[in-house]
């Protein structure tokens, strides 16, 4: 299962990208966290999802629940929604082929409060860079 996050301070503004891979017992395999250039809270979102899909090809894994509290991006990936952004689009098509890399990937809104884990990741990348 992977979960992930985005976030930014502002819209752009200095944003971040984190998320968590488990395996089918529940057993954590991957933890990532890093700031990431300037972009708005929806491609920070995107780019969470992306580096975690990364991750889970770069570990071999061919089935995989990916999980987000993002509506937009959830309802972006499903189809019920349309997509207008050109950087989102780009993003969207990353996202497309990583999973065709992977093989089954199912995309599955969470409530924010069931993705705190990932969200910490973000908080932390977002403190860090509030600090340098």
């Amino acid at each position: 299962m992977l979960q992930a996050d985005g976030g930014a301070r502002g819209a752009p503004g200095p944003a971040g990208i984190g998320y968590l891979l488990d395996d089918e017992t529940g057993r954590r395999i991957a933890e990532h966290a890093e700031p990431i250039a300037s972009a708005t809270a929806a491609e920070a979102e995107y780019r969470a999802l992306l580096a975690g899909l990364v991750g889970a090809h770069e570990l071999g894994l061919t089935r995989l629940i990916a999980r987000s509290d993002s509506r937009l991006l959830i309802g972006h990936l499903s189809g019920e929604r349309g997509i207008r952004s050109p950087p989102l689009l780009a993003l969207q098509a990353e996202i497309g082929d990583r999973r065709m890399r992977i093989g089954t990937v199912l995309f599955e809104w969470i409530p924010a409060s069931a993705n705190g884990a990932a969200h910490e990741l973000v908080a932390g990348v977002l403190r860090a860079g509030e600090n340098t």
